[in-house]
């Protein structure tokens, strides 16, 4: 997982409960081993990020409103908030389009 400047790996840990995230700027080393994967049962990462785990989840998916200057509204038309995004197709007359989602209400978010 990829948040930028910082690369994120999902993983578990041996002796460990469930799935954590590891920052890969704070490794040292790593050894390659001969071990086949284990991975945990059920476990979709897709599920994993949908559910927030990587914006620190405060409650329940919130409905975002906003109005996005054309720059950042064509970069959300690219990597889309929300599988339920509506991006705006009118411009204001401040330059800007409007964009619903609903999203989780997140640290990251209300940063």
């Amino acid at each position: 997982m990829l948040r930028e400047p910082l690369i994120y790996l999902v993983a578990t840990a041996e002796g460990k409960e469930g799935v954590r995230q590891f920052a890969l700027h704070r490794f040292e080393a790593v050894e390659v081993l001969d071990a086949a994967r284990r991975e945990p049962a059920g476990f979709e990462l897709d599920a994993y990020i949908a559910a927030g785990h990587f914006g620190w989840r405060e409650g329940e998916p919130i409905a975002l409103e906003l109005r996005l200057g054309q720059g950042v509204a064509e970069h959300l038309r690219e990597a889309p908030l929300a599988a339920d995004q509506r991006l705006g197709e009118h411009i204001d007359a401040h330059g800007r389009l409007g964009l619903r989602a609903t999203v989780p209400d997140t640290q990251q978010l209300r940063w």
